[in-house]
């Protein structure tokens, strides 16, 4: 059971360093290139994939086709809440203010990623 738990942990530490290698990369694009989007334009592009692709991934873990402690669960939870917080956390401290619907979808994504978290981690009894 420790060893299983060590590894969530292993494999939420990998997936974070997977989204904030592909962040730098993205950061690194943006900012030398003479384009109007700037790299604050990112979480807004990429918000809708995110949340339905978590919805699917969580769909395939409620009909049990992945476990709980899949990669690919751990990893949409983490862009998930990477993407949720960052949008967030780009709309509040702007000038430009985006629709409360915008603003609704980055805090389902966060919720998303909550939701999958609890079930990664939440207790299994003894069968």
């Amino acid at each position: 059971m420790k060893n299983t738990r060590s590894l969530k942990w292993q494999k939420i530490l990998w997936s974070v360093v997977i989204v904030f290698a592909l962040t730098l990369v993205a950061y690194i694009k943006y900012s030398k290139s003479d384009s109007i989007i700037a790299f604050g334009i990112y979480p807004y592009v990429l918000e809708p994939y995110v949340i339905i692709s978590s919805l699917a991934i969580a769909l395939f873990r409620i009909f049990r086709i992945i476990s709980n402690e899949s990669f690919l669960y751990i990893f949409a939870a983490t862009v998930s809440v990477y993407i949720g917080s960052m949008g967030v956390y780009l709309n509040s401290t702007g000038e430009t203010k985006m629709n409360i619907i915008i603003q609704g979808l980055f805090c389902l994504n966060i919720l998303m990623a909550i939701f999958i978290f609890f079930d990664v981690f939440k207790k299994r009894e003894a069968s």
